[in-house]
């Protein structure tokens, strides 16, 4: 069933942003909204605020009714608080428009507790918690609302393989999660015909069984979780170190006291890392051979091919050679062979070896003969050695660091600044250190753990696998179950063509899309896999990213029945004049209301091609900004709204002279 979204306004009371309350409606009685609506806030006035509280009050778990900000730690919490309020609460609550049903989402805050609670109302029904539509759940979810409240950093993970922001937004729009359902249904039949039929054992056995495949399901899907939480927390860990390194790398070259020992340390550094590197290698190359770890394991390997060179194998005639002669009339000596002596021979052709076996003995003696030799100590002695060599690298690896250390340390001493991103520095990479050691475990193959205790996907997915087996056996469906394991391949087979016949064709549209928008860059889109993949090269700039990301999601919401809203944060800022002239011809096609939130210094190349494009030219326009930072602009005949702490005017005349002398933030918000 095809979904109409439309954001009709939302209100802010008592949070880090200033009160304000917008409506989006060209009447207060009707559900006629502006197609776009640009809302002018400079840095400082709440901007990342209000798109994070749109986020949290649009998504949560359509299942548990829990909204997202359920999920945030009270210290999160709290610092929505508004600054230098008395207030325990605050309130934000955002209306929609599901068809022609009117949906209120109230996230109410208690910085006391450090908690938010959900309510829901549609129509005149009120409920708590988070309860949207069932027409339009699957769009209610922290991954989907990101594609249409939609920012620079989105469309930097949708060009990022780490992501899978791309396949995600293919997945919900095209409803290919329909196959996964397909296949979960399977999975339920065959539990309704275990429960259906007898079994084999007694019902006590067949019960356990039954819970020890339940049991194993919810561990692998638990597991499965954790691993993607992790994950992202991993890359978001390692994306924030690289980021912080490079700020921190530029600020000590600018000191030119240090530039050239800093610079100097890192080669050193980068030099003992790539030795060791090596060495490690080298190390790991020759363990794999038992002849390098133990002098008696080459000894050995020597007895056993002299042993098979004294009994004469494989030269020994092998099995075959018996077995055709039993079919001959003549042994090779010219004696007649009868039906008794050709039982004979293939009687005591299994005495010998068959040709395979002939064969792997000749490749075993060939290689003790090769890698072995002769000098059955001096792999033993090689090895040790490279460990040495190992150890030294190792200490030449920790000398270096220090010495680089020193020089940061001289460099920071006299600077708190330095200080102190040095020390956020080392506690992103103690972060990123703990991150990875509990991804490893996920990838760990050891057998030996309970279930419970276990954490390597591959082996819960094994053992999941032969509880199943043993259910069925129990149960007598194992024929059902396999049957069942062929249809849910063949579907998850045609999801995964149905998938890349999307792909495929959405490419070509989104590059098409691309050329509009920049004629004369060659950057397109080559494949989406879990991302988008460009051709020729892995990313962009930011401008080009920004770009691309419009072009898709525009490619994205002309192709599908359901109609979204999208929220945008500083459309243009990043990208050229030129192609800010273009992305404004394209937003009136990217969906059926486009809000944005601008900055001042946007306006130029943005907005008067904007207005070309708009073929009514029904645009909303609306200026936020802070009491303290009121410009020397007369609100006097303006239609504006005041707030304790804040002012929202109307129309495009106020909106288009609007200009504060520096637009830098007041607060991080």
């Amino acid at each position: 069933m095809a979904a109409v979204i439309k954001v009709a306004g939302w209100r802010a009371e008592g949070l880090r942003c200033p009160d304000h309350q917008i409506s989006f409606l060209k009447d207060k009685v009707g559900q006629d909204i502006y197609p776009i609506s640009l809302i002018q806030m400079p840095n400082g006035t709440g901007k990342t605020t209000t798109l994070e509280l749109l986020r949290a009050a649009l998504s949560g778990d359509t299942l548990m009714g829990k909204g997202a900000a359920q999920e945030w730690s009270a210290d999160k919490i709290q610092s929505f608080q508004k600054r230098n309020s008395q207030s325990s609460g605050g309130q934000f609550q955002v209306i929609l428009i599901c068809d022609t049903r009117r949906l209120t989402i109230t996230m109410d805050f208690d910085f006391d507790d450090g908690n938010v609670t959900y309510s829901t109302t549609l129509q005149s029904g009120n409920r708590e918690g988070f309860h949207p539509p069932r027409e339009a759940m699957k769009f209610f979810n922290p991954n989907f609302v990101n594609f249409f409240v939609f920012d620079g950093e989105l469309a930097e993970q949708m060009l990022d393989q780490n992501y899978t922001q791309a396949q995600d937004v293919i997945e919900d729009l095209f409803q290919l999660s329909l196959f996964s359902d397909m296949t979960n249904r399977i999975e339920e039949y065959w539990n309704e015909k275990i429960s259906q039929v007898g079994g084999v054992i007694e019902k006590r056995g067949r019960t356990r069984r039954q819970n020890k495949v339940n049991f194993l399901q919810e561990l692998l899907e638990k597991r499965k979780k954790d691993q993607v939480k992790i994950s992202i927390d991993y890359k978001k860990t390692e994306k924030e170190l690289k980021k912080k390194n490079e700020l921190f790398k530029e600020a000590l070259t600018e000191l030119k006291e240090v530039q050239e020992r800093l610079h100097q340390a890192e080669i050193k550094l980068n030099a003992a890392q790539s030795y060791v590197t090596s060495s490690v290698k080298d190390v790991l190359d020759d363990m794999r051979n038992p002849h390098s770890l133990s002098s008696s394991f080459a000894e050995r390997m020597i007895t056993l091919k002299d042993s098979l060179d004294r009994v004469k194998l494989p030269e020994s005639a092998a099995r075959e050679f018996f077995e055709e002669l039993a079919n001959e009339a003549e042994c090779i000596c010219g004696r007649s062979i009868n039906d008794t002596i050709r039982a004979r021979l293939k009687d005591q052709a299994d005495r010998y070896m068959g040709s395979d076996d002939v064969l792997l003995l000749n490749h075993l003696k060939g290689d003790v003969a090769n890698l072995v030799g002769t000098e059955t100590g001096s792999h033993e002695a090689e090895l040790n050695n490279k460990i040495f060599a190992l150890d030294e690298a190792r200490r030449q690896e920790e000398i270096a660091k220090t010495a680089l250390d020193a020089v940061k340390r001289e460099a920071i001493a006299d600077d708190p600044t330095l200080e102190k991103a040095n020390e956020e520095i080392k506690k992103l990479e103690d972060k990123f250190r703990v991150l990875e050691e509990k991804l490893s475990k996920f990838e760990d193959p050891d057998t030996s753990r309970r279930d419970e205790d276990t954490y390597g996907i591959r082996v819960l997915e094994d053992r999941f696998e032969k509880a199943r087996i043993l259910l069925g056996e129990a149960t007598e469906t194992l024929e059902l179950k396999d049957k069942g394991d062929l249809l849910a391949k063949i579907i998850k087979k045609a999801q995964h063509k149905a998938r890349q016949g999307i792909s495929v064709y959405l490419c070509k549209e989104a590059n098409a899309r691309i050329e509009k928008l920049m004629p004369f860059n060659a950057i397109r889109i080559r494949e989406i896999t879990q991302s988008l993949v460009l051709q020729g090269q892995e990313a962009g700039s930011v401008g080009e990213t920004l770009s691309i990301g419009y072009a898709f999601l525009a490619t994205l919401f002309n192709r599908t029945e359901h109609q979204l809203p999208f929220i945008v944060d500083s459309p243009a800022n990043p990208i050229d004049l030129e192609v800010r002239t273009n992305v404004a011809q394209l937003v009136p096609n990217l969906s059926h209301q486009f809000i944005s939130f601008t900055i001042s210094s946007e306006r130029e190349g943005f907005l008067p091609s904007l207005e070309t494009a708009s073929a009514d030219g029904d645009i909303q326009y609306i200026t936020m900004f802070r009491k303290e930072m009121q410009p020397d602009d007369d609100l006097n005949g303006e239609h504006a709204e005041e707030s304790i702490d804040g002012w929202c005017v109307h129309g495009k005349t106020y909106f288009e002279r609007f200009q504060l002398n520096e637009e830098e933030p007041v607060n991080a918000v």
